[in-house]
């Protein structure tokens, strides 16, 4: 037993550090391809690409058992679920039991920057305890998505397929994720304004020109009138 011991101490030893070494190497690999995919954000056309984009790259990432991105654009003055994969929508059309749970997390993220587990913001909240969250929940994690100090929506995240909880460095990620995601909502926001402007001093343009050909016929008719009237 003495002479076994310390082979059984080394060996266990060396499978806890290549255990150990596989996570790192595995958590490292994850947090990479999650940033390159935020990096990549900017490439796309339009929000509804973005959305769908970043719903599938962090389900396919992270094995998400669901995901989803609530958003609401510069005309709207509601939140709603934009993308999602995993989620139950049985009660999504019941605002009574979604709503409120959409304008807590509203009135949360524009109190604090950092993102919260839906458990965490019922508990928070008086009167809220045993209810239901609709199609939220209560492992559920959301983080705020910004630009410019302005909050554009969240994303929600629920289990891992292997139920693994979320780290502080795994939420710091996360919360790197959304910044950049907002950042891409924010420059398509912007483009869509500009060629709204565009729009708006091309059809500008297009009316003087109008109204300058309409006149000169006017003119003359006026002239005209004017000779036939003293004649």
């Amino acid at each position: 037993v003495m002479l076994i011991s310390p082979v059984l101490l080394w060996i266990v030893h060396r499978l806890d550090a290549f255990i150990e070494n596989q996570l790192v190497v595995r958590t490292h690999d994850y947090r990479a391809q999650l940033r390159e995919i935020a990096a990549n954000l900017f490439n796309l056309d339009d929000e509804a690409e973005i959305f769908t984009k970043t719903v599938s790259s962090l389900q396919a990432i992270l094995q998400l058992r669901r995901v989803g991105v609530f958003y609401r654009s510069e005309f709207e003055p509601r939140f709603h679920l934009r993308q999602q994969l995993g989620f139950n929508l049985k009660n999504a059309d019941q605002p009574n039991t979604v709503e409120p749970v959409i304008d807590l997390l509203r009135q949360h993220f524009e109190r604090k920057t950092g993102a919260i587990s839906i458990e965490e913001l019922m508990l928070g909240s008086p009167g809220w305890n045993g209810r239901t969250t609709g199609i939220f929940e209560r492992d559920d994690l959301a983080v705020p998505i910004r630009a410019g100090g302005a909050l554009l929506g969240f994303l929600v995240m629920g289990l891992r397929n292997n139920r693994d909880i979320y780290s502080a460095v795994d939420i710091a990620v996360m919360e790197g994720v959304a910044f950049q995601l907002g950042l891409a909502i924010r420059a398509r926001q912007l483009e869509r304004q500009a060629n709204q402007a565009e729009k708006l001093i091309a059809l500008g343009t297009l009316a003087a020109g109008l109204a300058h050909e309409i006149r000169n016929p006017l003119v003359s008719i006026r002239t005209f009138s004017e000779l036939i009237g003293e004649q």
